[in-house]
């Protein structure tokens, strides 16, 4: 059985900015805070002169297929795959409970890897 988190930590500096993805996929609808309300960020792959979404909603335009996600402590890791291109994003907040100095910084990180 596969365990799914209602909602999956994409940026959290804090309980007022914070952006989750409630849905199956993280393609599949808007990132949303955490109370729910939308909080769009919307990611597009061009490539070849065809667009790709891997992240947020938009009709009409092709999809990548998302093939895994990782959560962690510190860090949410999704797979996506589109024609012969695989695209890996890594998000991280860097919230060392020993390092109040890191912690308090108001900084994620999205990390993009994209192979083809």
């Amino acid at each position: 059985m596969k365990l799914r988190a209602p909602a999956t930590p994409l940026i959290t500096i804090d309980p007022y900015f914070s952006i989750w993805s409630a849905q199956d996929t993280l393609n599949a609808g808007e990132t949303i805070h955490w109370t729910g309300k939308p909080n769009a960020i919307t990611g597009i792959l061009k490539t070849d002169g065809e667009e790709y979404l891997f992240m947020g909603y938009k009709e009409k335009m092709k999809k990548m297929v998302q093939t895994d996600c990782k959560i962690t402590a510190m860090s949410t890791v999704y797979t996506f795959t589109a024609e012969q291109i695989e695209l890996t994003l890594t998000f991280t907040s860097p919230l060392l409970l020993d390092d109040l100095k890191i912690m308090s910084r108001p900084v994620s990180y999205l990390q993009a890897e994209i192979r083809g």
